[in-house]
C-alpha cells in the first residue's frame, strides 16, 4: 500500500516507519489525537473518522491550516507558483532553469548559488510581515537549508538558502496533502500536549504522542529536557486511569547513551520494538538507535 509523504519534510518525520507503526494501531479509531503532529506524516496516513492535530509550535500550525483550505493540488499550486515568480525563487517544477555559467562552477550548489539573495530578501519580507503568510513560510522552508522550520529568540525565521527546489518530490507530496485533507477535514490548533490531552475521549478514540526524543540529537529535541518527559509519563499514566488508548514513539537508546527512566517507566506497557536507522537523518554517522512504540494495549 502507497503511503502519503508530508510536504514539510519534517525532521524526525515517521514516513518511513509508517509500515511498521501503522499496522500496532488500533483496528478501529474515532477520533484520532496527535499533539505532536509535525509534518502530520502519521496522521495522513491513519484511517480514522476524525483526525485532532495540534502542536505548541505556532508558524507550523499555520502553514498546516493553510495548506489545508485549498480545495484542489492546481489551486494550491497556483498560489505558489505565483510566490515563487514574486520573490524570484528559481523551481525546477515550475520549469524555470538555472544559468549554465553558475551550473558549470557551482556544479554541486547550483541552486543555493541561484536563489541565495532571492531567498534572503523572501525571509526578510516574511520576517517583517504582520500578518505573516505561511505559504511563503513554507516555500522558505521548501527553498531552505535542510527544510528545517527555525525561528530565532526574536521570533525570525532564520535558516539559510539550502541547495534544494520546489521539485517533482515535493509537488507530490503536497498532491497527496491536499487530497487528504480534502477528505478528512483535520482539525489543526496550536496547543501544547497537557492542554490537548486534558480533554474528554470517547470509547474508540486513540492518541498518538511523538514527542522529542530526549537522547537524540535533532534541532528541537534541544528544547525538551528529563523532566520535559517525566511530565509526559506521568500524562500517559494518567490517560490509562482514564482508559484512554494510546502509543508513543520513543528511543530507549541512541549512540551509545539510555533513556533508564523511559526503560523503567515502560516496562509496565507494552514496548515493541522498531527497525529505526534515521533519527536525524541530515546527519550522515552512525544512526542505529533503539526506537520503539510504547502502547497502553495490547
Amino acid at each position: 500500500m502507497g503511503r502519503r509523504r508530508s510536504p514539510l519534510f519534517y525532521v524526525g518525520d515517521k514516513f518511513k516507519l509508517l509500515d511498521q507503526l501503522l499496522p500496532l494501531f488500533p483496528k478501529k479509531i474515532e477520533c484520532y489525537y496527535e499533539p505532536f503532529v509535525g509534518g502530520a506524516s502519521v496522521a495522513m496516513n491513519v484511517d480514522a473518522n476524525r483526525h485532532v492535530l495540534s502542536d505548541k509550535l505556532a508558524p507550523l500550525i499555520s502553514v498546516h491550516t493553510s495548506l489545508a483550505r485549498f480545495d484542489s493540488f492546481a489551486e494550491l499550486l497556483d498560489s505558489l507558483r505565483e510566490l515563487c515568480r514574486f520573490h524570484g525563487l528559481k523551481a525546477s517544477y515550475f520549469g524555470d532553469e538555472v544559468e549554465k555559467e553558475i551550473r558549470e562552477k557551482h556544479p554541486k550548489t547550483y541552486f543555493a548559488v541561484r536563489n541565495r539573495e532571492a531567498f534572503s530578501v523572501a525571509r526578510l519580507h516574511y520576517n517583517n510581515q504582520n500578518p505573516r503568510d505561511p505559504l511563503l513560510l513554507y516555500l522558505l522552508v521548501i527553498f531552505g537549508f535542510n527544510r528545517l522550520l527555525r525561528f530565532n529568540g526574536s521570533g525570525d525565521f532564520n535558516v539559510p538558502v539550502g541547495n534544494v527546489d520546489f521539485n517533482s518530490n515535493t509537488a507530490a507530496a503536497l498532491a497527496d496533502y491536499v487530497n487528504w485533507a480534502t477528505a478528512s477535514v483535520p482539525l489543526f490548533s496550536v496547543s501544547d500536549y497537557k492542554s490537548a490531552l486534558a480533554q474528554a475521549f470517547g470509547e474508540d478514540d486513540f492518541v498518538y504522542v511523538d514527542p522529542p526524543y530526549l537522547i537524540a540529537e535533532a534541532e528541537y529535541n534541544k528544547i525538551w529536557s528529563q523532566d520535559s518527559d517525566l511530565e509526559l509519563m506521568k500524562t500517559l499514566d494518567e490517560l490509562t486511569e482514564r482508559n484512554v488508548r494510546w502509543a508513543m514513539s520513543n528511543a530507549l537508546v541512541y549512540r551509545g547513551k539510555e533513556n533508564k527512566n523511559l526503560r523503567d517507566w515502560a516496562s509496565k506497557y507494552t514496548v515493541h520494538n522498531l527497525k529505526a536507522s534515521y533519527l536525524n537523518y541530515h546527519n550522515n554517522l552512525d544512526k542505529t538507535s533503539g526506537e520503539v512504540l510504547v502502547t497502553n494495549y495490547d
